[in-house]
């Protein structure tokens, strides 16, 4: 990752950080439980967070898992499991 690629990713983690933050600025737990555009508003700014985690997910796990899916299912009737 080039520098400014990394400046502004790293730019875009702070301000998805202090959004995050800034929504529930004098809430309780309850309050936030019960308010759904709080709760969706926070989990979109953790998701930008995640930006980075979810590409290596995409490029990594998810094709190693998908080629070990197959013997899954088929050992999914077997006892041994």
């Amino acid at each position: 990752m080039n520098t400014n690629k990394l400046q502004d990713y790293l730019g875009h983690m702070q301000s998805a950080a202090e959004d995050a933050c800034s929504f529930i600025v004098g809430m309780s737990k309850t309050a936030f439980f019960d308010d759904k555009r709080s709760q969706n508003a926070v989990v979109i700014s953790l998701i930008v967070l995640d930006f980075e985690m979810a590409w290596e997910t995409v490029t990594t796990a998810l094709p190693e898992l998908m080629v070990q899916l197959p013997a899954v299912f088929r050992g999914v009737g077997d006892d041994s499991l």
